[in-house]
């Protein structure tokens, strides 16, 4: 019932604030009874295709990173080698957008990234607050790839895999702070140059590196979060 709802709203071209049928004319037209009309209304809702108050009908829903970002959560919960490959994909996905935000970005996000480099250079004392500023780095180059989907994509895959990057990270901080930053900085020296061959490859390095130093926690510390969890 919920594929033929969404179906349906597609086929009508409804779009996202657009106001679906009551429930009595939706299940009349579906030939169904209220309650399966109900549940496949909470179906979309629970992935974000319908949004419903109270007294009102249902209205579309705009597109977010939201029900992406739940998968990539219960992935990295239960999935044991899902840090690697979580790693992995960004590593594919942000190779691209390296390659398209070196032709794609704007002089505005260009100088955003040298902000933001520039705030990395001076936390050596704060893997934390690295850490933070790392996301905004990746994002703001997601962001100036001007694709929305991979944008989502990666909105989604950075909260759950946070603190796996920390445990990889502060093992040997400050001793890494300058070579990671230095990698950050080459992307963000490619990306100024739009040099999109020279981007993606200082991209694909930065992620061979985290991709082998997250390798080298030990799995037991990787485990741990999600037995903390429990």
């Amino acid at each position: 019932m919920s594929r033929a709802l969404l179906t349906s709203i597609t086929d009508q071209g409804l779009r996202p604030g657009d106001e679906l049928a009551s429930e009595g004319s939706l299940a009349t037209e579906f030939g169904v009874s209220k309650p399966v009309l109900r549940e496949a209304v909470r179906s979309l809702e629970a992935v974000g295709v319908v949004v419903t108050s109270n007294g009102r009908p249902p209205t579309v829903g705009s597109v977010t990173s939201k029900p992406l970002r739940d998968y990539f959560q219960w992935v990295a919960y239960a999935q044991d080698s899902a840090e690697i490959e979580l790693l992995e994909v960004r590593q594919a996905l942000e190779t691209q957008c390296a390659i398209l935000a070196a032709d794609r970005a704007t002089d505005d996000e260009l100088t955003q990234l040298s902000q933001i480099i520039h705030r990395m250079s001076e936390c050596s004392n704060d893997p934390d607050t690295f850490i933070k500023i790392d996301t905004d780095f990746h994002l703001a180059i997601a962001h100036a790839s001007h694709n929305t989907l991979l944008s989502h994509l990666l909105t989604a895959i950075q909260e759950p895999i946070q603190e796996i990057i920390r445990r990889g990270l502060i093992r040997k901080w400050p001793h890494d702070h300058q070579r990671i930053y230095q990698v950050h900085a080459d992307i963000a020296a490619a990306l100024e140059a739009r040099d999109s061959e020279a981007a993606y490859i200082a991209m694909a390095r930065h992620f061979t590196s985290a991709i082998g130093r997250t390798k080298n926690v030990p799995k037991k510390l990787r485990m741990e979060p999600k037995k903390n969890r429990r």
